[in-house]
């Protein structure tokens, strides 16, 4: 059960607010990193956290990655109680395993490393490459390892989307890395650069 805080919306907004004029100041003071658009980076930072604030977006999101799974039998999406969830409280499956870092008691449990880490490797491809929308913020924290080496994955309140141009330019860019092929890479930066991100 995950559960807003009370009043944090004052709080972040206070905060964003600070941020904001921090950009500005840095924006007007600070030329080299002017160019770096420190306002819209603070923007696009205060947009998603404030949609994080709302669980039933985290709820819509965990449900869309569940479908986009549910034939893959190597990742648990835990299941959502949409009729206990509110935008103030998020009620879901309880799901717990080995933290992915902790090495030694995945070794205990008679879990591959090496297999495990083409499997979690195989999730990001796919989240990539065949759906566009994949979760942002997969620290150990928000994975566990269940029996049987399938990787369990928490906190959908931070999703992003690619678009299939965009998908195609990351595609060159790791191609060109594995052949070093300087040329393909800084063609696909800046592709994706000209896309922008969706």
């Amino acid at each position: 059960v995950k559960v807003r805080r009370p009043d944090i919306e004052s709080t972040i907004e206070m905060d964003l607010a600070i941020l904001a004029d921090l950009a500005k100041f840095v924006e007007k003071h600070v030329p080299e990193i002017a160019v770096l658009n420190p306002s819209g980076v603070v923007h696009e930072f205060a947009s998603s956290l404030l949609r994080e604030l709302d669980f039933r977006n985290e709820a819509s999101n965990a449900e869309r990655f569940r479908a986009q799974f549910e034939e893959d039998a190597t990742i648990h999406v835990p299941k959502i109680f949409f009729e206990f969830s509110t935008e103030q409280v998020l009620v879901m499956e309880f799901v717990s395993g080995i933290r992915v870092n902790q090495l030694e008691a995945l070794e205990a449990a008679g879990i591959d490393a090496r297999k495990l880490a083409e499997s979690i490797t195989k999730l990001i491809f796919a989240q990539i490459f065949e759906h566009g929308f994949f979760h942002g913020d997969p620290h150990p924290g928000n994975l566990t390892i269940l029996p049987g080496g399938v990787t369990g994955l928490y906190d959908y309140g931070m999703m992003g989307t690619f678009s299939p141009e965009f998908r195609l330019s990351v595609a060159h860019m790791i191609s060109g890395l594995a052949e070093k092929n300087h040329r393909t890479v800084m063609r696909s930066i800046l592709d994706m650069s000209e896309e922008g991100y969706p």
